[in-house]
């Protein structure tokens, strides 16, 4: 069964390589970061849209709206 491999583990093996001595590896984890946060961007944005759509599919009021987003 392969390992679970979580945000947390992500990290951790990010910072271990940071720490490395091979020169290309610390311009790679910045790159990975950038692309980490633009999926995290986009992530947020369709999760958004979604969120509208069902809003509209079960005709939330917004007051409605605002309860489910204080969860």
């Amino acid at each position: 069964m392969p390992e679970k491999f979580d945000g947390k583990r992500l990290m951790n093996l990010l910072l271990k390589l940071r720490k490395t001595g091979n020169p290309a590896i610390p311009g790679q984890v910045v790159r990975i970061d950038a692309d980490v946060q633009t999926l995290e961007t986009e992530i947020a944005a369709a999760e958004a849209q979604m969120n509208a759509l069902a809003y509209r599919l079960y005709k939330l009021t917004d007051e409605e709206i605002r309860l489910v987003e204080q969860g």
